[in-house]
């Protein structure tokens, strides 16, 4: 019953079961054609276990075979014969969407529409009479919700309303802008305001706009005018499908929405900046669960607008000239850093009339990234501190190209100092040559820029640097200001905080023993999960572990444990400040949309363990206990009212896997933390 319950959300990927039961019940305004509907989904699941087909989409599958089963129940009057046809859907969704996603990117409801049309013209040919419906009667918007499952009544759109308010108001507003939008544009047209093609089109503009602006792009303006335009045209497409298709007996069912969904995603190019900034998700999901994915994504550096580059360089630099700087980085070289050492605001000593005077003069310069080397340049003379090479603006230099097509740039390098030819491969961190003062550069410095292209002078693209510390604190990510002073990370002196594959980690929760267990699922992520069923994703790297996406029933203990430690460099060579912006409801309890915390976190050696304190706004604290041998061994959750939850490490073990025998260890008490503060 779960399964089935499960498909009625998983069409608008509402997640929960309260959407889906209210779905459920918006399908059975229509009883006998809810109940064909059932017979279509477990037809479908039944012939899914009985062919050998490859790997599919099981949730899409029975979503179409509960359409077509609920459109032809609903089109004509009961008999035998229907019974066949409907019992036909299952099977025939199932073979159609095998076959349509080996052709489609996103086939969504095209099975439905062509099986759809195949069996209502079987039933044409049965000369199956048709069933007689009441006229429509008003509330446009709320039939054309219930029209989203085929029943276009107030009762059924009320139902699905419900379903969207519980679970994603953001797709509930996006429904009434959609319908205003097409109803706007059908009366311009002369469609009368009371007439049943309102409704029709309106709901094919509501699934368009669902599709485009809710599940499959980023929120805001620009997903939001893009997904009011595949409404617009969706109308327009029901229009001339709905004229067209009438000599055959067939209506144009999801095929509008389709056409223009389709249409929109595949013809306007994500922009990472301007008005038409808008990102196109791995994964669709409402867009409340996607504003707090991309706000922690971009909070960890992983913008997809933004090209990540390590530090190209060990020890402490300052920034002499950032993006749109007042001296070259302007107009198509905006997106530019340059880089000098100083000590005690300076950056030479002596009288500074030598380059060996400079502090940064023949400093080893690394491959900020791994990759190729395209292009480089290697017997520029350095120029005298205080002269410049115009005719060679770049001097030395070398262009990487990483994985993803993106060019890195390091110019001004020391000539002959070049430790990589065109065809080298390099990996991050290798040492590509030397600090210098070729080209365009009145004192040795450092330039570093991402292009769009190999050619020299090519237009830059937005960077940020990853893995620093800058100003004393921390950062994943970083663009950094004219003037501010950066540290790259040391690579000894790391923490010791490793999550293995079978992981076991028993917690004292007040009188409670709690587990949480390491998981690798089939696409190669590692989950750690509690004995409640709840789990979080985490990746773990030899700089960083960092938790995210989380997942299943609620849980306070394993909130706290993702909360408490988040995204944790392992970084070990002293005290360390960091900001992370994990979602809300790590918290508890409901909290609005874009409802990400604005969290601080401090590191520092108390003489046994590495104590890790996070202060997330509004009064909540928490707090970590590190081990060198035994990785967390305390954490807990401080609350506004004073009401603490703190889990102590009671037992650690491994699970037993094939031939390698499990083992566990007992703890003896360990110490408390007086307190979060």
């Amino acid at each position: 019953m779960s399964t089935l319950l499960g498909v009625y959300g998983s069409f608008l990927l509402l997640p929960g079961w309260l959407p889906s039961l209210l779905l459920l019940l918006a399908t059975l305004v229509n009883p006998m054609a809810g109940a064909a509907a059932w017979l279509s989904i477990l037809s479908a699941g039944l012939t899914r276990r009985l062919l050998p087909l490859e790997p599919g989409n099981l949730a899409l599958e029975r979503v179409n075979a509960l359409l077509v089963g609920h459109l032809l129940a609903a089109t004509y009057q009961p008999g035998v014969a229907l019974g066949v046809l409907i019992l036909a859907a299952g099977p025939l969704c199932v073979l159609t969407g095998a076959w349509l996603a080996t052709r489609l990117a996103r086939p969504w409801c095209a099975s439905f529409v062509l099986v759809g049309w195949a069996l209502m013209l079987v039933a044409r040919s049965l000369l199956l009479p048709l069933q007689v419906h009441s006229a429509y009667g008003g509330w446009g918007w709320l039939c054309a919700l219930g029209g989203i499952f085929l029943v276009p009544n107030p009762v059924s759109g009320s139902l699905v309303a419900l379903a969207l308010a519980a679970s994603s108001p953001y797709l509930l507003g996006l429904t009434v802008l959609a319908y205003g939008c097409s109803f706007a544009l059908l009366a311009c047209l002369g469609v009368p305001a009371t007439s049943f093609v309102q409704v029709l089109a309106g709901t094919q503009a509501i699934l368009s706009a669902i599709m485009v602006a809710g599940l499959w792009l980023s929120p805001g303006r620009a997903s939001l005018w893009l997904g009011l335009l595949a409404a617009a045209g969706s109308s327009l497409i029901y229009l001339a499908l709905a004229d067209g298709l009438a000599p055959l007996g067939l209506p144009p069912l999801a095929l509008p929405f389709l056409l223009s969904s389709w249409l929109c995603l595949g013809s306007f190019w994500p922009r990472s900046s301007g008005f038409w900034r808008f990102q196109r998700l791995a994964q669709p999901c409402v867009p409340e669960r996607s504003w707090e994915r991309t706000a922690l994504a971009q909070a960890r550096g992983l913008d997809p607008g933004s090209v990540a580059l390590r530090p190209p360089f060990q020890g402490t630099w300052v920034v002499y000239q950032g993006f749109d700087g007042p001296h070259t980085h302007q107009q198509q070289w905006r997106y530019a850093l340059d880089f000098v050492q100083q000590r005690e605001g300076v950056s030479f000593r002596g009288s500074g009339q030598q380059l060996s005077d400079y502090f940064c003069y023949g400093v080893d310069i690394q491959a900020p990234l791994s990759g190729t080397v395209v292009a480089c340049c290697n017997d520029c003379p350095d120029n005298p501190p205080g002269e410049v090479n115009t005719a060679q603006c770049w001097g030395n230099f070398v262009m990487i190209e990483g994985a993803s097509g993106s060019v890195v740039m390091l110019a001004h390098l020391q000539q002959n100092s070049l430790s990589v030819k065109v065809g080298s491969p390099v990996a991050v961190g290798q040492t590509v040559g030397r600090c210098g003062n070729s080209g365009r550069s009145p004192q040795p410095h450092l330039h570093l820029h991402v292009q769009a292209g190999k050619e020299l002078g090519s237009p830059t693209l937005p960077f940020h640097l990853s893995h620093l510390i800058c100003e004393q604190e921390f950062l994943l990510d970083c663009r950094p200001q004219a003037g501010q002073s950066l540290q790259s990370l040391p690579a000894q002196d790391a923490l010791n905080l490793h999550f293995p594959v079978g992981r076991r980690l028993c917690y004292r929760v007040g009188g409670v023993q709690r587990s949480l267990t390491v998981e690798l699922d089939l696409n190669g992520q590692f989950w750690l999960k509690s004995d409640q069923g709840a789990r979080v994703a985490f990746i773990e790297t030899p700089e960083l572990v960092a938790f995210y996406e989380r997942c299943g029933p609620a849980d306070p203990l394993l909130d706290a444990f993702a909360l408490a430690l988040g995204l944790t460099p392992l970084h070990g060579g002293g005290e360390l400040g960091w900001r992370d912006r994990p979602p809300a409801r790590l918290l508890g309890g409901r909290w609005p949309w874009r409802a990400n915390l604005s969290s601080r976190y401090h590191r520092a050696w108390d003489g046994r363990y590495w104590a890790q304190h996070g202060s997330h706004g509004g009064g909540y604290q928490t707090w970590v206990l590190l081990d060198e041998a035994l990785g967390v061994v305390e954490f807990g959750l401080r609350r506004p009212n004073g009401r603490v939850m703190e889990a102590r490490l009671e037992r650690v073990g491994l699970s037993a896997d094939l031939g390698i025998p499990g083992w566990q260890l007992s703890l003896g008490p360990q110490r408390a933390l007086a307190g979060a503060g």
